[in-house]
């Protein structure tokens, strides 16, 4: 791919994370566009993962990038639910994005209200680089405990920061099940 291709295809990728939650259509399960992973992709946020790389080919069971997007999506459409449980109009409000030649940065603004009308929202901020066929190599995401703090209290009964891949998961699993949402 020439410049301006990677840079269309970043962008696409920005634009289909962003159509995934514009409308609330991840928790329907709504996919990011133009996203394919590497086999060596791997996953970093302080917040979610704490110190920890995780190596979605490992966790997805295997370095198939298929599995790894099946995979992905699947998080994407739990967390989804289970915010909505208590933020039923949960979304995003806000996106903007800047296209690279290796990626794509992308700042988002969430928001929902409680059943008692309670508003309450947080920014996460987005890092994706690419490897020369367009394919994610490194996902990262970053967010604000001042604000995500208590909207994830309120949505799954703990704030982060978290340690390794599955305490977070493990919280949205909880509510989804005691909602039969599973």
């Amino acid at each position: 791919m020439n410049l301006e291709e990677k840079i269309s295809l970043h962008q696409r990728m920005a634009d289909g994370y962003r159509n995934a939650y514009l409308h609330q259509g991840a928790k329907d399960g709504a996919t990011y566009d133009s996203w394919k992973f590497a086999p060596d992709a791997i996953y970093s946020s302080p917040y979610f993962t704490g110190h920890d790389v995780i190596d979605l080919g490992g966790i997805s069971g295997g370095a198939d990038s298929s599995l790894i997007f099946e995979a992905i999506a699947a998080s994407a459409i739990q967390e989804a639910k289970a915010y909505s449980v208590t933020f039923p109009d949960w979304k995003l409000v806000d996106y903007t994005s800047w296209a690279a030649e290796n990626g794509y940065v992308a700042r988002v603004r969430w928001e929902g209200h409680t059943r008692d009308g309670l508003k309450m929202g947080f920014y996460s901020t987005t890092f994706v680089e690419t490897n020369n066929n367009g394919e994610i190599r490194h996902w990262q995401t970053f967010v604000n405990d001042e604000e995500y703090g208590p909207f994830l209290e309120a949505a799954i009964g703990r704030r982060g920061p978290f340690k390794g891949h599955l305490e977070y998961m493990e919280l949205v699993g909880k509510v989804l099940r005691e909602n039969g949402l599973e």
